[in-house]
């Protein structure tokens, strides 16, 4: 008896007696054209009384951007869901997560959405450390090129690129202020900007 009550109690502790399965699968964020699309599936033998879409900027204060009324779910089939933020926050990472009915919470998702006008540029991250990104409007992957320069005015380093995203070692970099210039064949003029690097 005694060796059976402990085995019970093993069982307790590792959760297997009330493991239960989650009504939500495959749940994913993408962006499009500015715009997040999520998607997910409520799972064959679930319901729930309606679905709340909740979005944040910092991952912890979420607050209700959405909702998909009425019954969802199915006692027989698997359902999709889709929602579209058409507002997300630009240049910054956008938190997801959604409430079935209070039935169930899904898990935290984020992405981040780049609007960039063609002459900006973000720099992530800002103070760099070992590294840091250039992040900049090339839609048509044209030969761009990149100059960085020290505080004192002394060339670092030139880059020439294709692409939209830029990224720049500087473990071995002095701390302090950079700027760097950035030469784009459709723009009349070079434009820049500047980051530092703290170890």
């Amino acid at each position: 008896m005694k060796s059976q009550f402990i085995f019970l109690l093993a069982l307790l502790s590792s959760g297997i007696l009330f493991a239960q399965d989650s009504m939500l699968s495959n749940f994913k964020v993408d962006v499009n054209n500015g715009k997040v699309l999520l998607s997910w599936i409520i799972n064959a033998g679930n319901t729930c009384n309606g679905i709340q879409i909740f979005r944040s900027e910092d991952s912890l204060s979420f607050y209700e951007i959405g909702e998909i009324p009425g019954v969802c779910g199915d006692l027989s089939s698997s359902k999709n869901y889709f929602f579209t933020d058409n507002e997300p926050i630009k240049n910054a990472k956008n938190y997801y997560k959604l409430d079935l009915g209070g039935q169930e919470y899904s898990g935290v998702l984020s992405i981040e959405v780049i609007d960039l006008r063609f002459n900006e540029v973000l720099v992530r991250p800002n103070p760099a450390d070992t590294y840091t990104n250039l992040i900049l409007s090339n839609d048509n992957n044209q030969s761009i090129v990149i100059s960085i320069f020290e505080l004192s005015g002394s060339l670092k380093e030139v880059i020439t690129t294709n692409q939209s995203e830029v990224m720049l070692t500087t473990a071995n970099w002095r701390e302090g202020l950079y700027y760097f210039q950035v030469v784009h064949p459709s723009h009349n003029k070079p434009f820049s900007g500047k980051f530092v690097v703290v170890h």
